[in-house]
């Protein structure tokens, strides 16, 4: 009877660790702990990009979140009318979607509810293999859950989710051994440098000689510079000067007519 006991003991303590072991699917970045400023880590205003990888070849990227206990929200919006900005206690934080992801990767949270609540942190691990080239921008849906004073009108004592706009990566996938596609394919390789004040350069395949537009939008679509240049065929370069912009996140698009692609600086 003792040894069924101690038997039945270790089958409950290894299911009990094999599920731990299930829901860890990523651990948080230690530097950012040790940082412990609250935050998205990569930080896409210091770190515009996701890991690179290759197509057919798999893939792993860590997102760290360090949730801070309480914020300063602005409740206009939400209420109708001017309101100066509070201090709230957070609930918790919660990644509703990931968009923009090749084909093949996906993406799992520790824990799997992808919540964190106030004064913790956690992370999200994108994963998988991706089966296309390319430059994607990827980009998160996530904000802070908080309760509202009772004190503030219309929606005083009620729980919301307050967005946090704006966070964005680009993510180079290099297709592998279909060179001759990628040479008779439009893409962009990205800009360089980037964050960067001024000017910058955004380097880009054409697969015949074109007539190349430049589109720039701002992070709610409005197209803020358009102008056109002429590519040869192959590695073309477009120098852009931004000098007119306001410093934030910013999304261009280059068209040939028939395909487009779009990429993500940041000026400073």
């Amino acid at each position: 009877m003792r040894n069924s006991l101690l038997t039945l003991l270790l089958i409950l303590m290894g299911y009990g660790a094999s599920s731990v072991m299930a829901q860890a699917v990523c651990a948080p970045d230690q530097l950012a702990l040790l940082a412990g400023i609250p935050g998205i880590y990569p930080n896409p205003l210091i770190q515009s990009s996701l890991a690179s990888g290759d197509q057919n070849v798999p893939y792993s990227q860590t997102i760290t979140f360090i949730v801070p206990a309480d914020t300063t929200i602005d409740l206009s919006a939400l209420i109708g009318f001017p309101f100066p900005a509070i201090n709230v206690s957070v609930n918790f934080q919660e990644v509703s979607a990931i968009n923009g992801l090749p084909n093949g990767l996906n993406y799992a949270c520790s824990p799997a509810n992808c919540q964190w609540v106030g004064g913790s942190n956690g992370c999200l691990k994108i994963s998988g293999t991706p089966t296309e080239g390319g430059t994607f921008n990827v980009g998160l849906s996530t904000g802070y859950n908080v309760t509202i004073p009772g004190s503030v009108p219309v929606i005083g004592g009620s729980a919301q989710t307050i967005p946090i706009p704006g966070i964005s990566w680009t993510q180079d996938i290099t297709a592998v051994g279909v060179e001759d596609q990628q040479a008779n394919a439009f893409w962009i390789a990205g800009n360089a440098p980037n964050p960067f004040h001024g000017t910058t350069t955004i380097k880009f395949n054409a697969p015949k000689p074109a007539t190349i537009s430049l589109n720039v939008t701002d992070l709610t679509g409005k197209r803020l510079h358009t102008e056109s240049m002429r590519a040869v065929m192959g590695i073309n370069l477009f120098s852009y000067d931004a000098s007119s912009l306001a410093p934030g996140i910013y999304f261009y698009t280059l068209s040939n007519g028939e395909k487009s692609a779009t990429g993500k600086m940041v000026v400073r």
